[in-house]
Parts: C-alpha cells; structure tokens; sequence
C-alpha cells in the first residue's frame, strides 16, 4: 500500500474544507454515532480557597467529543463533601437540574476540581459545532486505522531497508501535508495551532487536521525511531515537550555560558544548538539529526558545568571544540584567536613553532560526541589543523624565500620525475586507496599530496600542483574509480604468473 494511498483520507478532507463543501446534519450525525457512543457537555467548577471560606469559578462547557474535552474513564474520581453544599447554588446559576446529571470530582495542581457532566443529543448541537466533532472524530478514527495499516504492512516486509523506505515515504508525505496546512492556516506562532476558537471555522478544522497529522509522526518516531529518516523534520510538539523537559537544564546552562563569556560573538556561538530546542518558532525547523545532536549537546554541557566550579572562555572554547560544534563561524573565531596570537610575534620561526604547538594541542583534544553540528562540514578539528597546516607551510616556503637572498623564486630544481600513465585524478584515486588499505601508513595527507605532485608526471601534465592532488584525492568521478579498478586487476593477473 501506497504511503499517499494511506493519507488519502486527509486528501480528502482538505479539498472538502477547501471547498467549503457542505456536508449536511444527518450526514454528520450518523457518521459521529458510528464513532462515538456518547454526547455530553461537561462543565468544570474549580473551587479556590479564599481566606476561611472557599468560592468557585465556572468554566466555559465543553462537548465530550471535542479535541481536548477530558476523557473521563481514565480520570480517577475523588470524594469531597466539604464542598457538595455549593452544588444547588452551582446548578441554579447554570441553570441546570440535578436529573441526568453525573458528578465527577478530582484535584488538579492543589486544586479541588468539579465536573458536571450533562447529557446532550447531537441535535441540539449547532451546524458549525456539529461539523466541527465530525472532522475530529473522522481524523481520529482515521489516525488508529493508518497506525494498524502502518504496522501490518511492516510486519510483511522482510528486510530493513524496505521498511526504511516505507516509513520514509510515509514520512514525506506527511510532512508535505503538513507544510500544506500550516500555509492554509496561516499562524502567528507555533502555540497557535493547537488552539481553537470558539468559532468552529474553517481554520478549526484544518488545525484538527495538522494536529492528527503531527500525531501520526510522532507515532512513527515513538515506534519505529530506528526506521525514520534523520532528514525529516522534527513536529513541533515533540519539540515543545522537549523544551518542557530539559527546561531547567536550558536556564542552568545559559546562565552559566554567560557568566563565562564577556564576548558576545563567543556567547552566541555556544549557545546556537541551545536555541535550536529553546527558541521554537514557525521557521526555525529541526531534523532529526540536528535534535539529536542538540540533545547530546545540551546533556554534555549540564554535565561540564556541573562538574566546574568555574569557567573561563578558553574553558567554552575548548569544551565546544570537543562537542564538535563544527560551524563556521566557530570555524573564524577559533582562527581569529590564532592570527592574534600570531601578530604578537615578529620572528617567522616562532610564529611556525606556536602553530605547530596549536596544532598539537587541537589534535590531542577528544572529540565527546560522535556526531557533528553540521553533518555536511568537516569536524571543527578538521577545519582548524587544515587552516593551521596552510598557514606552516605558507610560512615555511617564505622562510625557505628568505634564505636565497629573496632572489630565488620557491624551489624548482629539475629532477627526474616518474611518468605515469595515469591521469592526475587518477593516481590520486590510486594513492587514496594505497593510504585507506594501509599500505601507505602516513597521518599528515598533505605530505602524500606533495609526494606526487613533486615526484610524478602525466602524458599532459608535466607540473602536478598539491591542491589539484587533494581536490581528486576527496572528490573522485566513478569513471576514475572503474579505470583505478582495471588497472589493480591487471596488477593481480601479473601477481599470478
């Protein structure tokens, strides 16, 4: 089955509340009795205490089968005759007899709570109320029957990339239905969607829409979060109630990257994959991949100020690095701090023996968690001991200018190189699998780009240059591999005669 198959039921839906199309009372009615086996209002009578006496206030009532009326068979119910004297007074200001009237009492955040629960037929309902419970109890009937489609048609597949790429279909389609209805319903923020008006409009029923359609993603993240994509998009709820969670947590930290941080450029820095899960916002959407990092992140750094009773930028700095928080403008701090350091200094040597002691250092530090912020960037080690091993060997060629009396351009002895009849992407192909396989066992790949460049030739390129090496060692076409491929099964087919 189909994933837009699955969701048809939404299709549908959507184009009826599009086009406004009139579904009349009957139709409705029946279609809600199928689904619901009761209608009732409830009304909700919170009593507070005020000095030596109690008052009550009085709830707007609201339909059993409306989106966030109580679901009373999973409300435990509580006994409290103190306050049953006020029940007359509470009836005769709502106008209501004490015949088919249930009671329901229970307490809520240290409040006494009073349910009054009031049969009510379908046809007393308005037009807009009644269309209003048939959207909703039409998507929530559907939503259980998606979820048993969902897990019947998983449980017949036999491998896990089927099941992969089911759920992710499913996931996409989802989300496009989604994007839709947010467009549609047009909301000032993320807080708005879940809310309704008491106007039972159009817009009401397309928010009962995204909220089931939220609810069936994060049904997929709750049961099958092995299968989904990490590219698809975090619901907002999921993120909310993370931001509930980790609340106190996100204040601590904040708190405790400000008291360290006198520079604003710094602060922000550190505190972006807070704000990721803190700042929910309409635009500001997260997939899986970065929620997760952003998770780790935020346990990491509670841990890390836990622990110190106190910090120092170059302590963030560090801590920041070794959580691989790999963005560019890390990326630019970081090496504004190394071009400061560097303009201290006036002697060239020295200037290459500190880059070589902050390279030592980078590459000593431990990376804690094995993702990146940004899965398509280098690690910020990377990023770092590459801007550092440019810089020593820009400085080394102008110490090495230095010496010839600045008359004697960078070297250019002639020497024998080797002619090759490989192209320079593919020796570099070649030297990229030597390195992988172990039979080169070298660190330092620049060392390797300079090998060939300085050491081999092609039938059209007689000078090889050490960035037009690395360029083809990373970034390699699959016609280059499949000529690299004949040319080792040649190198077997000799090894056997």
């Amino acid at each position: 089955m189909k994933a837009n198959y699955i969701l048809k039921c939404y299709d549908k839906l959507l184009r009826d509340i599009n086009n406004t199309k009139h579904i009349n009372d009957k139709k409705c009615m029946e279609a809600i009795q199928k689904l619901a086996t009761e209608s009732f209002v409830s009304y909700k009578v919170i009593f507070k205490k005020r000095r030596n006496s109690n008052d009550f206030i009085i709830e707007y009532p609201i339909h059993n089968l409306y989106p966030h009326a109580i679901n009373f068979e999973n409300l435990k119910s509580e006994s409290h005759p103190q306050l049953e004297k006020f029940i007359p007074s509470i009836l005769k200001e709502l106008n209501l007899q004490d015949t088919n009237l249930k009671l329901h009492w229970s307490s809520q955040s240290g409040l006494k709570i009073l349910y009054l629960l009031v049969d009510a037929k379908l046809e007393s309902l308005s037009k807009i109320n009644l269309l209003f419970i048939y959207y909703y109890q039409i998507v929530k009937n559907e939503n259980i029957n998606i979820k048993n489609c969902i897990k019947d048609k998983i449980f017949k597949y036999q491998s896990k990339n089927q099941i992969e790429q089911f759920i992710y279909k499913i996931q996409l389609s989802i989300e496009n239905l989604i994007e839709i209805t947010i467009n549609q319903i047009k909301p000032n923020s993320v807080q708005e969607l879940y809310k309704f008006s008491n106007q039972c409009n159009k817009t009401d029923h397309l928010k009962i829409i995204y909220i089931y359609l939220e609810k069936l993603l994060r049904f997929l993240e709750k049961e099958f979060s092995m299968y989904t994509s990490e590219n698809s998009r975090v619901p907002f709820r999921t993120l909310m109630l993370e931001k509930q969670r980790l609340e106190p947590k996100l204040q601590f930290i904040e708190s405790k990257f400000m008291e360290s941080c006198s520079n604003e450029k710094l602060l922000t820095i550190a505190l972006d994959p807070i704000g990721k899960i803190a700042a929910i916002a309409l635009n500001n959407k997260i997939d899986y991949y970065e929620f997760k990092y952003c998770k780790k992140y935020i346990s990491a750094c509670y841990d890390y100020f836990t622990m110190m009773v106190e910090t120092t930028e170059s302590n963030v700095i560090d801590l920041i690095f070794e959580l691989d928080l790999n963005s560019l403008k890390l990326f630019e701090y970081k090496i504004d701090t190394i071009i400061s350091d560097l303009n201290q200094l006036d002697s060239t040597n020295d200037k290459i023996n500190l880059l070589y002691e902050k390279r030592k250092n980078i590459n000593q530090s431990q990376i804690k968690i094995l993702k990146s912020y940004f899965r398509d960037y280098p690690s910020i080690k990377t990023q770092a001991i590459g801007w550092i091993e440019e810089e020593i060997e820009f400085l080394n060629k102008n110490l090495k200018l230095k010496n010839i009396n600045q008359t004697v351009q960078i070297e250019d002895k002639e020497k024998t190189k080797i002619h090759t009849d490989l192209s320079v992407a593919q020796i570099s192909y070649f030297f990229n699998i030597l390195n992988q396989s172990g039979v080169i066992k070298h660190s330092n790949q620049r060392d390797i780009f300079r090998f060939i460049a300085e050491n081999f030739k092609t039938k059209t390129t007689e000078q090889i240059s050490v960035d037009s090496i690395k360029s083809r060692y990373y970034n390699v076409e699959s016609n280059t591999k499949s000529v690299v491929r004949e040319k080792i099964i040649d190198l077997l087919n000799l090894a056997k005669s």
